[in-house]
């Protein structure tokens, strides 16, 4: 249960509510999750007024900020088409109108087709105070990393292709492999499904072994969406497609 609300308008006063011991208090931004909570009572800190909602491109990258709507992004056409064609799968146009990227990331399940490219393109957090930068990899398998998103950093120099299973087009995909591949050679490969986190597969020089490591890790999740060997020889599929495109 949501007992307190609160909108300040500084950055400083926000870290300040955050911090608290008690009452437990929490970022609330887009306010697609928290709306439905119905939990221990919380206290919440909508940032709205920090405006962390920007996006820029610079040679580096791309930085967006955490509180930027996943429609407005979405939008962006400076950023490259994969993660573009990603947000466009994280719901309805009222909830891609409302969802923000820090809270999408934050939360996501293996659904997550932005959240999977993200993590394939190992890409960073950075989190206040002190702007510490995290990569999204490291912070899925440690958890909070500081009290506020603020950023979220994608590198330019990688080529990022994603291919999922659904039930139909406009369907949440129950199954999905992201690439991103860099000039250098780095390869990085992150399976989504419906049963757990984006899984982090591979991340070196080169293929082999890739397959074999979806088919493993496809097989640990059951769901009721297929079987495991048709999950198997999915995964598989799907990376072989976007190879064959890069």
């Amino acid at each position: 249960m949501i007992t307190q609300y609160h909108r300040p308008d500084t950055k400083e006063l926000a870290l300040s509510l955050l911090s608290r011991k008690q009452p437990k208090t929490v970022v609330l931004a887009g306010g697609t999750r928290l709306s439905q909570y119905r939990g221990e009572p919380i206290e919440v800190v909508d940032i709205q007024a920090l405006h962390l909602d920007s996006f820029s491109s610079s040679q580096d990258g791309f930085t967006i900020g955490a509180g930027a709507r996943l429609a407005d992004i979405e939008s962006w056409h400076g950023l490259p088409e994969a993660y573009r064609l990603a947000l466009r799968r994280e719901g309805t146009i009222n909830l891609r109108q409302t969802a923000t990227a820090g809270g999408t990331l934050l939360s996501a399940s293996g659904t997550s087709l932005f959240a999977c490219a993200a993590l394939a393109a190992d890409a960073l957090l950075i989190w206040e105070p002190g702007a510490a930068s995290v990569s999204y990899g490291d912070w899925l398998a440690m958890g909070n990393s500081g009290l506020l998103l603020s950023e979220i950093r994608l590198p330019a120099s990688v080529e990022i292709r994603v291919e999922s299973v659904e039930r139909s087009p406009l369907d949440v995909p129950f199954l999905s492999v992201s690439v991103a591949r860099w000039k250098s050679g780095r390869l990085r490969v992150v399976m989504g499904s419906s049963s757990a986190k984006p899984m982090l597969i591979a991340d070196g020089n080169g293929t082999e072994g890739v397959e074999e490591g979806l088919r493993s890790a496809s097989r640990q999740f059951a769901d009721h969406w297929a079987s495991p060997d048709y999950r198997a020889d999915s995964v598989v599929a799907l990376f072989r497609r976007i190879l064959s495109g890069m």
